[in-house]
């Protein structure tokens, strides 16, 4: 095989699946908006969201921390808080958050 060949099945079989890989695993964090979207339906309707953090429901300690500043448009220290990890999030989706079904499949 001469050196033209071996860079072709590198670029094939190495190059190529890795660049597919790692942009996979970069859309699979949902973005910043989204979280914006389910702390919105959290406020909206929050009776149908349960925030779960090492098996203890968290929803209202949650509400009672950023509620203010989210009713004044700020959803950034609400969002880091979801975003850091070991948050489960859970809505029931009703009338109110319907919102939340917008450009899912």
């Amino acid at each position: 095989m001469n050196k033209k060949n071996i860079i072709l099945i590198v670029v094939i079989f190495i190059i190529i699946p890795g660049l597919i890989n790692a942009v996979s695993i970069q859309d699979s964090s949902p973005s910043d908006d989204r979280y914006v979207e389910i702390v919105q339906a959290i406020i909206a309707s929050p009776k149908s969201a349960k925030l779960l953090h090492d098996g203890q429901d968290i929803t209202i300690d949650f509400l009672n921390e950023y509620k203010e500043s989210i009713e004044n448009g700020d959803y950034s220290d609400a969002v880091d808080y979801l975003k850091e990890g070991g948050i489960s999030i859970s809505i029931q989706i009703n009338g109110r958050n319907e919102f939340l079904l917008d450009g899912m499949e």
